[in-house]
């Protein structure tokens, strides 16, 4: 039961900071992007369209992809004990 636990934590943390990880990269390519843009976008973009797309985006990835991830793994591993 030990053992469970710990590798449940350690699961948790592991899939966490993926997460996290992902976020980070997803986060600065997004910026690199919106950096080398041509000026005329922000001529005719708002700022908060802008920011909106940026803050939506990072929010998805850190609300819903860590529980996307965990489902995919437990339905691999049940499709494994199932063979």
């Amino acid at each position: 039961m030990f053992q469970l636990g710990i590798s449940r934590v350690l699961y948790d943390i592991i899939l966490y900071l993926g997460c996290w990880n992902a976020a980070r990269i997803v986060h600065i390519n997004f910026l690199n992007h919106v950096i080398h843009l041509p000026q005329e976008f922000f001529d005719t973009t708002p700022i908060g369209r802008i920011l909106q797309r940026f803050s939506k985006d990072i929010d998805i990835l850190d609300n819903y992809l860590s529980g996307l991830i965990s489902d995919w793994v437990i339905c691999l591993i049940e499709v494994i004990f199932s063979c």
